[in-house]
């Protein structure tokens, strides 16, 4: 007996695993068909919504199920959703149903997002297709529907295609409310937005990237401010030091400078604009016991000098930092009360930046074509907009860029015998600055670190 109870147990055990691969033959753990055929409704698309040349192709999909009798896996495994061709056999895209509302059956929405580089071509009878995914039906299916021409936007512009499109969702928030009984809208000061957390939720997972396509939809919506590369160069700077060549005042500043050794502007400069510069600021000190006033003439003699093009582009952006650096001693070094330290750190610091300002206002290019961006990494800034009122300007990481970059002084001016008063005001004033900033915040680190 107790041998025939062992052998009965022995071909149990070896005929289980048998029986789980009959029974899963024979279609006992696949996933239920849907209750009706599954199908794609309000088939919309949009172009030119983040970058010339993009396009967006989105609308609702319906994948029938009893609420009671939803598949154990949701939709995201056992569906997908393919953008194919005309010929109905080559994919151009696919995604999956996102997953929030009954397990991703029944109504739903998608999004095929693809770049300008992707140059999907515009205005076809694409085919969306829901397919069975193989590995959870014995027999999978495929249910087709033929993107009506109509579908595709006559809008041309961003700003036309956002507001198209910002409408359309919103329509199909409404369609998703009715048949999942959610709140995806709410009303703000702005206008109509998906509701936080579960209306942006859910389009964020269904269409991705939709908040850069439509921000609008969004309370707090984050926008970059898009700024092209601009060329800064010297040209007009240079065009005045030519303009008398091969006139009799050019042939004998030239002929004049190179008796002395010297290159033109740097001649006419010493001999025109040093002489009255010296002798406005000698004046006013002497009639009115203070410089400012010289200051003043010679601002409007370097100027007049430099449309003569009788001064180097360096040597004028030299000047003028002289004159912030008198500017500053007089705002900060006659101060009392204040410790030593603190005077230096507020002097190197404006006179830092207002270099810096003189320096980008003259010229404000850098050596090499790659690195011309220091003004786009300056204004490279988003924008957080809350409730469609007041957008609030945040910098963005490039602005940090720009700012290390001007800490260098690498203008392309200064070059040559100028050379090196780019590295006196690198060492001097760009580690002055750096020095000062250290001494004021070092403490509150230490202080919020407990470090002692």
């Amino acid at each position: 007996m107790k041998r025939r109870h062992v052998l009965l147990r022995i071909v149990g055990a070896a005929l289980v695993p048998v029986g789980i691969l009959l029974a899963t033959a024979a279609g006992v753990f696949a996933t239920d068909p849907p209750t009706s055929t599954p199908t794609i409704s309000d088939v919309k698309a949009n172009v030119n919504l983040i970058d010339s040349g993009d396009v967006l192709i989105y609308g609702l999909y319906n994948i029938p199920y009893g609420v009671e009798d939803l598949p154990p896996d949701d939709a995201s495994k056992t569906y997908l959703i393919r953008l194919m061709g005309t010929d109905g056999t080559t994919q151009i895209g696919v995604v999956r149903p996102f997953p929030r509302f009954d397990s991703g059956y029944n109504k739903g929405v998608y999004g095929f997002y693809f770049s300008a580089a992707d140059n999907l071509t515009t205005d076809q009878p694409y085919i969306i297709r829901i397919s069975q995914n193989p590995a959870f039906f014995d027999s999978p299916l495929a249910y087709d529907t033929e993107m009506p021409l109509s579908a595709w936007t006559s809008a041309n512009t961003q700003a036309l295609n956002q507001l198209e499109l910002t409408l359309n969702i919103l329509s199909l928030a409404e369609d998703m409310e009715a048949a999942h009984d959610a709140t995806l809208l709410e009303s703000s000061v702005g206008g109509t937005v998906l509701s936080d957390p579960t209306g942006e939720t859910y389009f964020r997972g269904a269409i991705y990237g939709i908040q850069a396509m439509a921000p609008s939809l969004f309370l707090v919506q984050s926008l970059t401010w898009d700024t092209d590369d601009r060329d800064w160069e010297t040209t007009e700077f240079d065009d005045y030091g030519t303009r008398f060549s091969g006139y009799f005042i050019g042939t004998a500043a030239d002929n004049t400078s190179a008796t002395f050794g010297l290159e033109t502007p740097m001649f006419m400069g010493l001999i025109f604009a040093l002489p009255v510069i010296v002798g406005a600021v000698v004046v006013s000190s002497i009639k009115f016991k203070k410089a400012e006033p010289g200051f003043l003439v010679s601002s409007l003699v370097l100027i007049l000098v430099a449309l003569m093009g009788w001064i180097d582009i360096a040597l004028f952006a030299l000047v003028f930092q002289m004159m912030a650096m008198y500017i500053g001693y007089l705002w900060f070094y006659s101060r009392t009360g204040d410790s030593f330290g603190s005077k230096m750190f507020s002097f190197m610091a404006f006179v830092w930046i207002m270099s810096t300002m003189i320096c980008l206002v003259i010229e404000g290019s850098w050596f090499g074509g790659p690195e011309r961006t220091v003004i786009n990494d300056l204004s490279a800034i988003t924008s957080i907009n809350i409730g469609g009122l007041v957008p609030i300007p945040a910098p963005s990481l490039f602005f940090f860029r720009g700012v290390f970059r001007m800490l260098l002084w690498d203008y392309s001016f200064y070059t040559g015998m100028f050379e090196m008063v780019r590295w006196i005001w690198l060492v001097v004033f760009t580690g002055g600055a750096v020095w000062g900033v250290m001494e004021k915040f070092a403490p509150v680190f230490a202080n919020f670190l407990r470090i002692r």
